[in-house]
């Protein structure tokens, strides 16, 4: 079984880098945010089939084995139960194998949709930092130099305490 950063891979995708964002690309970040969601889907799906397919074949095994403990049991003259049973089967090393094969699956499936989860919370974070670049959070100040439109603020509020210090001092 694959490893989601190897199944990550295979899609061109790198966990970190599609859980990042990059405020100074809020436009990339828009674009590329369904085809990440609707890729994580389709893995999804593809492991839940797998886990589906392997729960089936466990089930079938499980049936068989049953079957033949029973027959076994009874062969010798013994006495079988329903719990003596299924205490041979979950023992059996060919069904506490596939019973791992299944965990496994199962957990890269629950992996993956935290994953979506998290692109979904991305997906969330990114309506709110496009409603902030809209007004004017991310606005650049070329001609001082200053990143934000907070920064600038800051620097009127100094601006006004050294002038209240000022007149102050003054008295």
């Amino acid at each position: 079984m694959a490893s989601i950063d190897s199944l990550l891979a295979e899609k061109g995708l790198v966990k970190q880098d599609i859980l990042n964002i990059d405020k100074f690309q809020l436009d990339k970040e828009c674009i590329e945010i369904p085809s990440i969601y609707d890729t994580v889907g389709e893995l999804i799906s593809f492991l839940e089939g797998e886990r589906d397919s392997v729960k089936l074949d466990k089930e079938e095994m499980y049936a068989q084995k049953a079957v033949n403990y029973r027959k076994m049991i009874e062969a010798e003259g013994g006495k079988t139960s329903d719990p003596k049973i299924d205490q041979l089967v979950i023992i059996d090393e060919e069904y506490k194998a596939i019973s791992r094969k299944f965990l496994k699956v199962k957990l890269q499936c629950d992996l993956l949709k935290n994953l979506k989860e998290s692109l979904y919370e991305k997906s969330r974070k990114l309506d709110t930092l496009t409603e902030l670049f809209k007004t004017g959070y991310f606005i650049l100040d070329v001609g001082k130099g200053r990143d934000t439109v907070k920064e600038v603020k800051d620097e009127e509020k100094r601006k006004l305490i050294r002038k209240l210090s000022n007149i102050i001092t003054e008295k």
